[in-house]
């Protein structure tokens, strides 16, 4: 695809990046106002794509929760097997 758009919630800031003409994505193009279509076309497809596939309880983006777990081990001193010398 020759387009990149990121989508920062909730209060950006977004980014469209020409990425055939601009690699590096040097350039955001989100507030040209010749791209603002462009812009607007990937905003929609994107959030199409999240309306579709997205599981509503880890959809953030719609106040869904992480789905990431924190796990927290016991500390625990282990000796070595052996004795060192010294």
């Amino acid at each position: 695809d020759e387009w990149k758009y990121i989508e920062r919630t909730p209060y950006g800031p977004d980014e469209l990046y020409h990425v055939s003409e601009d690699p590096g994505e040097e350039t955001n193009l989100i507030h040209h106002l010749d791209r603002r279509e462009t812009g607007k076309e990937l905003r929609a497809r994107l959030h199409e794509f999240f309306d579709r596939y997205a599981d509503p309880r880890y959809d953030l983006w719609k106040g869904g929760g992480s789905k990431t777990k924190l796990l927290v081990f016991d500390a625990k001193v282990v000796e070595p097997p052996f004795e060192r010398r010294q």
